[in-house]
């Protein structure tokens, strides 16, 4: 799946979590308080590379949910109580709605071809859809550096609302 003529019109989501610092960047006239690096790098341990779900088969809503099954999987697995306590500040309240509203998660819609026309690797996707744009976040800030020059999400990058997350049917 590495031909930007297949990848053309196909989009990923990927999650954002809020951060700490509240970085504050402005994307699409909207004000949104969620890390920069985090939309277009892949984590600092992350050896897969960029992680994404193709947007066809997984809506900003399930992605969000998967997260929150993800803790609570790892809550079940905890082995400490300070562990326990770590996933249950991170669970909040459990839902996609307190995610989004309360807590500031968002998701963003990226084109595949970005990543195809600067050099990167697709592995195959999974039955989820998920994906991994192969590199490390080395190659990424090298790679796309021209994409942010002026610390603002460039404009292929769409970060959906609070209403686009919250939407429960529709993949975007």
């Amino acid at each position: 799946m590495t031909s930007e003529s297949n990848t053309e019109e196909v989009y990923v989501l990927r999650r954002c979590p809020p951060t700490d610092r509240q970085e504050v960047i402005n994307a699409q006239g909207a004000i949104l308080e969620i890390p920069l690096l985090n939309v277009i790098l892949p984590h600092k341990n992350d050896k897969q590379g960029l992680s994404v779900y193709l947007a066809r088969q997984t809506s900003p809503h399930s992605l969000l949910q998967m997260r929150i099954d993800e803790i609570q999987s790892q809550l079940a697995n905890a082995a400490s109580s300070i562990e326990r306590e770590k996933l249950l500040k991170r669970l909040g309240e459990g839902t996609v709605k307190s995610m989004v509203e309360a807590e500031g998660w968002r998701v963003v819609r990226i084109p595949l071809a970005l990543f195809v026309r600067n050099g990167f690797d697709i592995s195959d996707a999974d039955n989820l859809g998920h994906l991994n744009i192969i590199g490390t976040r080395e190659d990424f800030k090298k790679r796309l550096a021209d994409l942010f020059g002026d610390s603002d999400i460039p404009a292929e990058i769409t970060v959906l609302s609070k209403e686009e997350c919250l939407l429960e049917t529709e993949s975007t």
